[in-house]
């Protein structure tokens, strides 16, 4: 039951994530009078589904894990689904015109979604040095500091309506090419096979450079792929399961 429900979530997040990403291309492409909120309700709705996610994987895969551990890893999972999904509602919102909010008040969300996200690294810590897994230490403190730095320099920009947000998404840029680059390295020395991870570093660096550049519909496009190809390999993985339980 359990195995079902997780499978379930994970399909409701890529099908939500595939549905927004569609109705933001069509919505550009075509020049439809669709509001972004309506865009974006799908992906909004299914990062909720997140913290159950997260729930029956550490009952079921963590059994030994202790109470503390667990309400931690629950309390971050679900403030951080949360706080974006509240984020994405409110930034359409403003786009529409719908919210007379400045767009500091906006990332206030996004802010407390990156101070758990540090919360989160800082528990992960004692894990990851007792792993010796220095590499991704050093990686989930690259994107919270980039993450930080650009959700603080954005706002401004967008409440002044300047053009020099390539600016402030120079570090999210950095942090795009210092991570697929290190992936890469990984594949080519030790002979890894491109992955989930590897898909998520190059939808992430070819956002990041649609983005910077303003070319939104390429971005949203890139969207509509990477969900459509994540879950793809999802349904691998769950299919190889099946056949190694059999």
């Amino acid at each position: 039951m359990s195995s079902m429900v997780k499978i379930a979530q994970k399909r409701i997040y890529h099908l939500g994530g595939t549905l927004s990403s569609l109705l933001f291309t069509l919505k550009l492409s075509l020049d439809l009078s669709l509001l972004s909120t309506y865009c974006v309700v799908p992906f909004a709705i299914s990062l909720t589904t997140i913290p159950l996610y997260t729930y029956i994987k550490i009952s079921t895969e963590c059994p030994k894990i202790d109470s503390l551990s667990s309400k931690i890893l629950i309390f971050c999972t679900t403030n951080l689904s949360l706080f974006l999904s509240f984020f994405l509602v409110t930034a359409s919102l403003k786009s529409d015109d719908l919210l007379s909010a400045s767009w500091y008040s906006i990332f206030i969300s996004i802010y407390f979604s990156i101070l758990i996200y540090f919360l989160l690294v800082i528990f992960l810590l004692p894990g990851f040095f007792r792993s010796k897994m220095i590499i991704q230490v050093f990686s989930l403190i690259l994107w919270g500091c980039c993450l930080l730095i650009s959700s603080i320099c954005l706002p401004e920009c967008l409440d002044d309506g300047s053009s020099n947000t390539w600016k402030c998404l120079m570090p999210i840029n950095i942090a795009c090419l210092v991570s697929i680059s290190g992936y890469f390295y990984d594949i080519f020395t030790q002979g890894n096979k491109f992955n989930r991870e590897g898909l998520l570093y190059t939808f992430l660096s070819a956002s990041s450079i649609f983005a910077t550049l303003k070319l939104w519909i390429a971005l949203f496009a890139t969207c509509a792929i990477y969900f459509l190809a994540d879950w793809v390999l999802v349904e691998l993985e769950n299919k190889e399961k099946y056949q190694e339980v059999e």
